[in-house]
């Protein structure tokens, strides 16, 4: 607040011009007052404090919320108001898979996912998210390998996914990909997913190049590893053909 350059008068008087938002420190009470958001940006701790925002703003398409506070579930009925995401980010989520499996059925029209660093979440009863594009699930730990694959398996239209994956761990993925995503065309993988393994090279080069291969389609291709192979690099060249 005390790098604020916009007098807060102003800024209550003119905030009905906000459309993107980005807010991660609490405001006083009423300072935004805008209606018309379509983008919203925010961490939990600060979303107990403004509920208003979600409720005035049920037209918003693009929701970003990093879990800092308390959990979920206390901001979970606000949430759920929204109806018309089109894209949703969720950071360090300490939920459910039911709580967010009633979110994507409220929100048809859901194309682009991220989730990064949540605990387990195993999406059993999750029904087939048709309208999903874009998935990015960020996650070091083997605990959720079983519930990336079952959210990547109702996901039968994507074009592209991101992951976080170390070796050993590719295999499940890989084949849930070739199984079930037959438009993909752009995998990313991120954050060094393969230098921390005890895995030998040669095994390193097996999992990727089996990654490559998920698909027919791949235009696009992006990994953090330690050198390029031949192995990856004749993985590759067969999408040239």
């Amino acid at each position: 607040m005390g790098q604020w350059t916009i007098p807060l008068k102003v800024l209550q008087s003119k905030s009905h011009h906000i459309r993107y938002l980005t807010l991660y420190t609490s405001w006083p009470p009423g300072t935004i007052q805008s209606t018309q958001l379509r983008e919203l940006r925010i961490t939990s701790s600060v979303l107990e404090k403004h509920l208003y925002l979600v409720h005035s703003n049920p037209q918003l398409t693009i929701l970003s919320f990093h879990m800092d506070g308390q959990g979920y579930r206390n901001v979970k009925s606000t949430i759920e108001v929204l109806s018309r995401l089109t894209e949703l980010q969720l950071g360090g989520l300490r939920s459910h898979s039911a709580d967010l499996e009633q979110l994507f059925k409220k929100n048809a029209a859901l194309e682009k996912l991220t989730v990064i660093n949540p605990r387990p979440l195993q999406f059993d009863g999750c029904q087939p998210l048709a309208s999903f594009t874009w998935l990015a699930v960020e996650t070091w730990g083997e605990e959720n390998q079983s519930g990336q694959v079952n959210l990547i398996r109702r996901c039968p239209n994507l074009t592209t996914v991101t992951l976080v994956l170390k070796s050993g761990l590719l295999d499940p993925v890989s084949r849930t990909l070739r199984e079930h995503c037959p438009r993909l065309e752009r995998i990313q993988c991120t954050h060094r997913s393969f230098r921390a393994s005890r895995h030998t090279d040669e095994a390193q080069d097996a999992d990727l190049g089996t990654l490559i291969q998920a698909t027919p389609r791949l235009l696009h291709f992006t990994c953090k590893a330690m050198k390029l192979t031949n192995v990856v690099c004749q993985a590759l060249l067969r999408h040239a053909a």
